[in-house]
């Protein structure tokens, strides 16, 4: 199993990156997968199954009930992004969550990047893409301690809070010409599934 770095993994070819796709269009839903997402997290035949059987949910395949409030979290914040018409894409990448691999025993943490790209009032693609954290760096060593003045650190601490500390947790990436090829790359080497 191919297990890598976000650093590594993003600048690979999209069938090796565990992305999946939901398109929601007049009140019918497909779902995409990338070759890798099949192999390694829920194949097709999984995810169909599961929207017909009506069940359960199709996440449900790979991320336990517990990492839906960040799951959530994340969804909203994408939709709060289109506060007006033609609102240009904004991936953000969400807390790290855990995933179910297949063929593997217990969870994986990993980071998600989500975008919601809403076409018109019938037709929207959230996309989901999972990669491993990248390795925090090691230091030989000891960091000097930057002296902070008092009125530096009353400011910090007048801007600590909760909105704080989730927006935190959500950054937001530059969609660019770069992103968008990549999108439509992607897009090309989809497998749909159809329900």
């Amino acid at each position: 199993m191919d297990l890598m770095p976000a650093d590594e993994a993003s600048s690979r070819n999209p069938d090796s990156r565990w992305v999946w796709i939901r398109e929601m269009k007049c009140g019918t839903s497909r779902f995409y997968t990338s070759a890798a997402f099949s192999r390694d997290i829920a194949t097709w035949e999984s995810i169909q199954q599961t929207w017909k059987g009506n069940k359960k949910q199709v996440k449900d395949l790979w991320m336990s009930s517990d990492e839906y409030r960040g799951y959530t979290q994340g969804f909203i914040h994408q939709i709060s992004l289109h506060n007006s018409p033609d609102v240009p894409p904004t991936p953000t990448l969400m807390p790290t969550t855990r995933i179910r691999l297949r063929g593997r025993k217990g969870t994986v943490q990993v980071e998600c990047a989500m975008c919601l790209h809403i076409v018109n009032l019938d037709h929207a693609y959230c996309f989901f893409e999972y990669f491993l954290p990248a390795p925090e760096p090691s230091f030989s060593e000891p960091i000097p301690a930057v002296q902070v003045s008092s009125q530096e650190t009353m400011d910090d601490s007048l801007n600590d809070g909760v909105l704080d500390d989730f927006l935190d947790t959500i950054e937001e990436f530059e969609w660019n010409s770069e992103n968008e090829q990549l999108l439509q790359t992607f897009e090309a080497s989809l497998k749909p599934l159809f329900v």
